[in-house]
């Protein structure tokens, strides 16, 4: 409880672009999910820095996590 929050493992379904038995140890927060499921639904958003969250795309790709802008 001294890290500011707790940590759960989070179980994504994504056939086609998610490797099965994949496992990436990359931290993430809820405030992720508003820019990732944006980006699947085909929406295009500007940044919103009030929201703070980042695409997890590239993580659930397998790739280097995006940086905040």
């Amino acid at each position: 409880m001294y890290e500011g929050g707790i940590r759960v493992p989070a179980i994504v379904h994504l056939p086609g672009a998610i490797a099965a038995g994949s496992v990436s140890d990359t931290p993430i927060v809820t405030s992720d999910f508003y820019p990732t499921i944006t980006e699947l639904a085909g929406l295009d958003i500007a940044y919103q820095p009030l929201l703070g969250g980042v695409g997890l795309m590239p993580v659930l790709a397998g790739q280097e996590p995006a940086r905040a802008r």
